[in-house]
């Protein structure tokens, strides 16, 4: 009798722990789960938000080497530009510690402070190239974001890695931008050396392999785009005005963000059907790097 009182109190013990153990589990389960969704949720709207501000720095680029070269009638959509671009990083700076204490962050920062308020003391080429190595810093922040919140782990409904929405997207957008900074400049001053000639042609050509390969997005302002550029920029006298110029290549551009803005919405639709890869891919930066031309 004792015997078996014994066992059934040991048979409960078992059970009870096995229970608790069960309870344990799943807790640790649906804790990991929350923070992955949480993680995940922060990191799709950083990356929301760096769009935002690449365009900003984008635009500002294009403006203001038109007016370098010559457009001063660009002067007027400056200013509000850069206000919006300065309030955009003083929000981001006060949002969340991991961008206020990350060293690319910081930079980038101090980068655009002293080129906003200084570039009508610099020539074209200089404007150009500091312009463009923010955005390359920029660029790799964002990459930065993807690692840090392992953005990379999560698939679209195609079952493509989201990677590709920085490493082919926004690499896309900033060949598209800089032809749109060259041929501003080109279009204001009424002339395509040769040097602008190779730029221009080597990013005509990485544009229009994005367009040959990508399948799932209207490209009606790409083409549009391309066809500009070979025909009123490319040539010995340009015949586009640098303010139009910069209107067809800013409608090219929206129809790239438009595609990354849609699949950013549709992850954030859905935070709980988040596909994971079975293995991240090692090491960072993006692998498809725009070239500076």
């Amino acid at each position: 009798m004792l015997n078996t009182h014994i066992d059934i109190s040991i048979v409960v013990t078992l059970v009870t722990a096995l229970l608790f153990l069960v309870l344990v589990i799943s807790w640790v389960h649906l804790r990991n789960k929350q923070a992955m969704t949480e993680r995940v949720s922060n990191g799709l709207a950083w990356l929301k938000s760096f769009r935002q501000l690449l365009t900003l720095i984008q635009q500002h680029r294009g403006l203001t080497n038109g007016y370098l070269c010559g457009d001063s009638g660009l002067n007027k959509r400056i200013l509000p530009l850069q206000g919006k671009a300065t309030r955009l990083i003083r929000q981001l700076q006060l949002s969340d510690s991991w961008l206020a204490d990350n060293p690319e962050w910081q930079g980038i920062e101090r980068h655009w402070q002293r080129l906003s308020t200084g570039f009508n003391n610099q020539t074209s080429t200089n404007n150009l190239e500091q312009h463009n190595k923010l955005i390359t810093n920029l660029l790799y922040l964002v990459d930065d974001c993807g690692e840090a919140h392992r953005l990379y782990e999560l698939k679209d409904q195609q079952g493509r890695s989201i990677r590709y929405l920085w490493q082919s997207l926004l690499v896309t957008a900033e060949h598209i931008g800089q032809a749109r900074a060259i041929g501003t400049g080109v279009a204001a001053s009424g002339q395509c050396d040769s040097v602008d000639r190779i730029r221009l042609a080597y990013l005509q050509k990485a544009i229009a392999d994005f367009v040959a390969v990508e399948r799932a997005m209207n490209k009606t302002a790409l083409s549009n785009l391309l066809q500009v550029l070979a025909q009123e920029v490319i040539t010995d006298r340009p015949t586009v005005s640098a303010n139009d110029y910069f209107d067809i290549a800013t409608q090219a551009l929206e129809e790239v963000f438009v595609s990354f803005d849609q699949a950013i919405e549709a992850l954030q639709e859905t935070p709980s059907g988040f596909t994971q890869q079975a293995q991240a891919p090692k090491g960072s930066g993006y692998a498809t790097n725009p070239q500076h031309v």
